[in-house]
């Protein structure tokens, strides 16, 4: 009888435990007031390709919570890890632990919900029997890139209690997809273990176990002195799928060695590549799992011999200019031995025949290399010049364009899978500018390189890909420079001429014709041809050629056009093609490190105007951020038109990546919500150090750098003033609820001290932010600071506003939350109330509503909006003034200089960089800080005067 697993999954997931997935439904929801003391809150905030982030508190409860992750029902993991959430924080106006962070390799998810269109995805609380608002349907793209992913093992692994050794395996876990961690104790009753391998059979590895973990655990229970340090711990990397014979390898004290067997696994990669041989090789952007596939060093392939000669075919017909440079680049850079066999089709240039004449004769005298010059009567075409080739030669051969220059060292590399894998192997083809699925930097397109790009440079990158480790099979090969092995030439016929004519699909046709008689067709991922695309056809007669031949081909190859599809949407060589545009541009220009966050405001914006400066000198960038909502890391490659983007999940990586980069400077940005700050201002140290010519810029945008309270707010949420004594930080630390991180305030200023002495320049945006930090650290030379403010880059025009009629319209513009000034809008509105004033506030933008006690009526909050439409905005809402609430010392404020340019009355408290500009601001009017008594007498002086 057939079962339909599945089934019976699905329709246990809906009668047992979690039987909510119904949309009427509640959830647990994310209206958190300020100050909660009881109640369940949460949100799933994000979820992508890499994983699932948000945040949970159960106040109700003393322990710690545990989350189910469900997909359609079914569990696939738990939550029980949590990090601190500034955020959370401030409105439960306690240090708590709420936000969450899981990546898809966490989860243990099984393989018939592969198969799914489409992935429920719900956060899941069994203690409420409800699911977190924020959970969404993911579609088939992002299944497919967690597919590709993951893995999946089955094992019978355990410790025989044997010769007095006892022992046990506690945990068998993969991590990041392609890692098997073993952990467990073993010790012998009489002798100590002195060392421990683990035996793999296939391939045979033999790995260093780390053993001597103390386990007093276990020393209570066994009473055996050798147990007291008998923990262990190791990591087997799974280079395969298939099965693994496991041993354990001993050497006790005597000298003595045991070896045990510990059983077997197996692993299962559950995405079947169609295109390539190693699970291993990384199918999304990570940084960690490309580098692996680049070699450290630089392999000279110019001075390789091949085993047996190789024909190299080249029909011409015109093009003198490709022609005499494509020959000297085969002469300087080709490795031996090899044969040129020049098919002349009916050329109309006679530089170019007159130039293949003298050729021959000069090659005939020196005999090196063997040079076969064929002249057509007519024009036959390029596929009938091609095969009138392959009849002349009886070894290995290359096709090859007028149109492409080679690099040194260009044949062995593209002959040597045929030479390795004569059997398996029928073509080859490089990456190039110009190839299509081949191409580089921009898949399918004809890349035109910038003018500054040197071909032989980028060559020499690619070269460092350890193409041994992976076969990349393509749908087809590409004719511009295309290797082909003899033994697939004889059994799979020459190009058929007749239906191809002049060209374009002939190779197409032929590697098809290959791949059904069990042959592969597969990119060199170490070698990169120039090729111009263009040297032999216009680019009419191209266009033509292409879809008439095309659809020849659909019709002799139904399937060719779902293999393409195939291909580009897994597009394998993404990886290298990405990773090596990053290293060639940041090793040829001038390259600046922007270390940023992505939460938004000012310091984003800063930084984007940033990007697009650097990018207008023509400089790369490579920008490093990480937020709140990532599982990892990001670093984004600018360069011209290009952009280029990778995860990055151990910013230690960046100075691999750095290593032989053309560095010339690195913009601290902003680095809130970072996982790790000091780690990565120790990496900035580091990189500066390496080359004291890089120059290090920090632009202040807030207080991170003096504390991780970056406001500047104390424990009681008002500025601190940053105290002189630095035991007030520590005491006010330890329970500050508005610092992004608790961190040990001496070891913070220390590392930031150090930062700011390596620095070049302090970039501040006004006086007041110079002072404080200056307050803190003293030590700072004046020459080292810049006040810089910002730049608009947007013109806003005058809104018409209208005297107050019966009520005053104040807006406050922006994304409120309590250093914003939330609170002081509560408090104000409450005044309001009270007095039975006729003032209305309306808040353009967004606001935190957990710091209102109530719903207010004379509160309007607008959302998200675009600066552009500021004027229009406040003319709807027929504003009168302006208030800035903010209570924290701003380092400056787009809001307030775009009120200004509007010639808005602006009422803000006396603080920070914005009350530095409003003084010289004839609309301002200053309170003090947190004085909404002060706001109101303003307001209604307002009131009187208009």
């Amino acid at each position: 009888m057939k079962v339909d697993l599945y089934k019976i999954v699905s329709y246990l997931s809906n009668h047992l435990p979690y039987k909510f997935k119904k949309s009427s439904i509640k959830k647990i929801r994310p209206n958190l007031k300020r100050g909660a003391k009881i109640g369940i809150y949460g949100h799933v905030d994000n979820i992508d390709q890499i994983g699932i982030s948000g945040w949970f508190v159960d106040l109700s409860s003393e322990t710690p919570p545990e989350l189910t992750i469900l997909i359609n029902g079914i569990p696939v993991g738990k939550i029980s890890i949590f990090f601190y959430r500034q955020d959370i924080a401030q409105l439960l106006e306690r240090y708590y632990l709420s936000g969450f962070r899981v990546s898809w390799a966490e989860l243990n998810i099984p393989e018939m919900l592969f198969d799914e269109q489409f992935w429920n995805v719900e956060v899941f609380y069994e203690k409420a029997n409800k699911p977190l608002a924020g959970g969404k349907k993911i579609r088939t793209e992002i299944i497919e890139i967690v597919k590709k992913s993951c893995n999946k093992i089955t094992y019978d692994l355990k410790i025989p209690q044997i010769d007095g050794l006892k022992g046990h395996i506690e945990y068998v876990e993969l991590h990041d997809f392609k890692i098997l961690k073993i952990s467990g104790w073993i010790f012998h009753e009489k002798e100590r273990i002195k060392s421990i391998k683990l035996l793999v059979d296939s391939p045979k590895l033999s790995i260093p176990v780390l053993y001597g973990l103390e386990r007093l655990d276990v020393f209570e229970f066994q009473k055996i002195e050798h147990s007291i340090k008998s923990g262990f711990e190791v990591d087997l990397p799974l280079l395969r799928e298939g099965l693994f014979l496991l041993k354990l390898e001993l050497e006790l004290s005597n000298e003595q060695k045991i070896i045990i067997d510990i059983g077997s696994l197996k692993f299962k990669s559950l995405y079947q590549s169609k295109w390539l041989n190693n699970i291993n090789y990384p199918l999304i952007n990570k940084i960690e799992e490309i580098l692996p596939i680049f070699k450290d060093f630089q392999e000279d392939f110019s001075n390789k011999t091949l085993p047996e000669p190789v024909d190299i075919i080249i029909p011409v017909f015109n093009g003198y200019g490709y022609v005499t440079k494509l020959f000297d680049s085969i002469f300087k850079n080709t490795n031996p031995p090899y044969r040129l066999i020049v098919i002349d089709d009916a050329s109309t240039d006679y530089r170019v025949v007159n130039f293949l004449k003298r050729l021959q004769e000069i090659l005939k005298q020196s005999r090196h290399p063997e040079f076969i010059l064929v002249r057509n009567d007519r024009n036959l075409g390029f596929v009938a010049s091609v095969n009138k080739g392959f009849s002349l030669s009886q070894n290995h051969v290359v096709i090859m364009n007028t149109d492409t220059i080679v690099p040194p060292g260009w044949l062995y590399r593209l002959m040597k899978p045929i030479f390795d894998n004569p059997e398996e192997i029928a073509s080859t083809t490089p990456f190039t500018n110009a190839g299509t699925i081949c191409s580089f930097p921009e898949f399918l397109v004809d890349n035109e390189l910038p003018k500054d790009f040197d071909p032989m440079e980028i060559d020499n990158i690619f070269a460092r890909v350890d193409a041994e480790s992976f076969i990349i099979e393509l749908p087809t090969a590409v004719g511009f420079c295309m290797g082909i092995n003899k033994y697939a030439l004889q059994e799979v016929g020459y190009f058929n001429e007749n239906l191809f004519g002049k060209g374009y699909g002939e190779e197409n046709d032929w590697s098809m014709r290959a791949k059904i008689r069990g042959f592969k067709n597969i990119l060199v991922p170490n070698l990169f041809v120039y090729h111009k695309h263009g040297g032999s056809f216009t680019s009419e007669e191209k266009q033509k050629l292409a879809q008439e031949n095309l659809e020849k081909i659909k019709k002799l190859h139904p399937e060719y056009l779902n293999l393409v599809k195939d291909f580009i949407n897994e597009d394998p060589p993404k990886a290298i093609r990405d990773l090596v545009f990053l290293r060639y541009t940041s090793h040829k220009v001038e390259t600046t490190l922007l270390i940023d966050h992505n939460l938004g405001g000012g310091a984003n914006l800063y930084s984007k105007n940033l990007i697009k400066e650097k990018m207008k000198e023509d400089k790369c960038i490579l920008h490093y951020i990480e937020g709140t909502s990532g599982i990892w890391g990001k670093i984004i490659t600018y360069y011209k038109d290009f952009k280029k983007e990778f995860y990055l999940e151990n910013p230690e990586h960046l100075k691999t990546l750095l290593k032989d980069a053309r560095l010339t400077e690195i913009i601290l940005n902003n680095m809130v919500s970072y996982r790790n700050p000091i780690k990565v201002l120790e990496i900035i140290l580091s990189l500066k150090d390496t080359n004291s010519d890089i120059s290090l810029i920090i632009p202040i945008h807030d207080f991170y750098s003096v504390c991780p309270s970056y406001n500047l707010l104390n424990d009681k949420g008002v500025y601190c003033g940053v105290p002189d004594d630095i035991e007030v930080c520590k005491k006010c630390l330890r329970n500050n609820i508005y610092a992004d991180k608790v961190e040990e305030i001496s070891v913070w200023r220390s590392t930031w001290r150090n930062i700011f002495k390596s620095s070049d320049a302090i970039i501040c945006f006004s006086n007041s932010s110079k002072e404080i930090i200056k307050k803190a650290y003293p030590e700072i030379e004046d020459e080292k600071f810049y006040i810089l403010p910002h730049k608009l880059y947007i013109y806003l025009r005058k809104p018409k506003l209208n005297k107050p009629d019966k009520e005053l319209n104040v807006a406050i513009i922006g994304n409120i939350n309590y250093p914003k000034g939330a609170k002081i809008i509560n408090d104000l509105l409450k005044v309001i109330e009270k007095k039975k004033l006729k003032i209305n506030l309306v808040v353009v933008g967004t606001l935190v509503r957990a710091f209102l006690e109530k719903d207010f009526g004379n509160l309007k909050i607008l959302g998200q909006y675009e600066r552009k439409d500021l004027p229009d905005i406040l003319e709807k809402e027929n504003i009168n003034l302006v208030l800035f609430p903010s209570i924290w010392p701003e380092t400056f404020s787009y809001v307030v200089e775009e009120c200004m340019e509007m010639e808005l009355p602006i009422i803000a408290f006396d603080i920070g960089a914005p009350s530095e500009r409003l003084r010289k601001y004839e609309k301002a009017k200053l309170v003090k800080v947190g004085d909404v008594e002060g706001i109101i007498k303003e307001i209604l002086k307002f009131m009187q005067k208009t």
